[in-house]
């Protein structure tokens, strides 16, 4: 073996060996005659066919010195898979904890969205009993059932999210005529909007994609969704048109409801369906909970969901839905055809 003297010029002045920890540690190792291990080092193998593969490695070198000459016995342990197992951990430690601080933070929501309409129903009862005045008693009552309404839809929307995330909600598969159930809710939204402020100022459009078409899936769930939508466009578009209609895209069918109402920011889309996220925070009425509930329903059912978005120009939310759940590609194909 070479003398010392050599082997610690060769270590020294070969370039690609100066920045290289290994032989950084194996140097100085040699000049302190001593050992080392547990040391660190990501390692690039190189394989047949000129490839290469990187390993994580822990590296420990004893020092020798037999019959007068000095050596150094290196052992090599590939801990890549121990490493990537500990990597696994760290994230699933890091998923758990999110999980415990979206619990808490959803409990907390909870108690605070349940105990609005409560303290508004409790305070208006109170005052109800002590009035004469017919016209303030019309107005209390009013009040009580919007908030008794807003109470329900929270219990109902909590109930629907819980059986999403259990993977315990049921859905009832049946051909549905995709164009009748599009005219029925643009009446029956068209006919609410009568009622409000907002009579003649907006009109709801219905783009139907084809002359006829059936798809097999969850009528109400479907309906759910899409109620989800409008309700929240009539809600921010003062005035304009809302339009809610269908295309044939291939094996699917693209849902979308568009609104020419004041947009969402670029920097609010990404968590626009996380729960209680409501799309105006200042807004008193809803859960925050309708597009979280949507989101987990489309999955459910095979589809994708998502929301372009502009200020000053409006918001299209939209989803899709397979053809034909349970059959191949070319019966979809047909399935699809056969409405063209």
């Amino acid at each position: 073996m070479p003398e010392r003297p050599i082997i610690q010029k060769r270590l020294r002045n070969t370039p690609f060996l100066r920045s290289c920890p290994i032989r950084q540690t194996t140097l100085k190792a040699f000049e302190e005659k001593k050992s080392f291990s547990d040391l660190e080092a990501t390692v690039e193998i190189k394989l047949n066919g000129n490839q290469e593969t990187t390993c994580n490695t822990v590296i420990s070198g004893t020092y020798l010195l037999l019959d007068g000459e000095e050596n150094m016995v290196i052992t090599v342990h590939d801990v890549t898979k121990q490493k990537r197992t500990e990597e696994e951990l760290k994230i699933a430690k890091e998923k758990a904890e999110k999980a415990n601080l979206s619990k808490s933070a959803f409990l907390a929501n909870m108690s605070h969205e349940i105990r609005t309409p409560i303290n508004a129903i409790t305070g208006f009862s109170e005052i109800l009993s002590y009035t004469n005045v017919e016209e303030e008693k019309t107005q209390y009552k009013e009040i009580i059932k919007m908030n008794a309404d807003l109470l329900l839809q929270l219990v109902n929307d909590i109930l629907d999210l819980s059986k999403i995330e259990a993977g315990t909600i049921d859905f009832t598969y049946t051909n549905i005529d995709i164009n009748q159930l599009l005219s029925d809710l643009r009446q029956l939204f068209q006919m609410r909007i009568a009622h409000t402020e907002k009579n003649n100022k907006i009109e709801i459009i219905t783009e139907l994609g084809l002359s006829a078409c059936l798809i097999k899936t969850d009528q109400n769930r479907l309906i759910q969704v899409l109620s989800n939508f409008i309700a929240n466009a009539i809600k921010f578009t003062e005035s304009g048109n809302i339009r809610i209609g269908y295309q044939a895209k291939e094996n699917e069918l693209y849902f979308y409801v568009s609104d020419t109402g004041s947009g969402i920011p670029q920097d609010r889309l990404q968590d626009i369906f996380e729960r209680f996220v409501k799309l105006n925070k200042e807004e008193k009425n809803g859960t925050g909970l309708g597009l979280a509930i949507s989101k987990g329903i489309i999955n459910k059912l095979g589809g994708r969901i998502g929301v372009e978005s502009e200020i000053g120009k409006g918001s299209t939310f939209w989803f899709t839905l397979p053809l034909c759940p349970d059959c191949d590609l070319t019966e979809r194909s047909n399935f699809l055809k056969s409405f063209n």
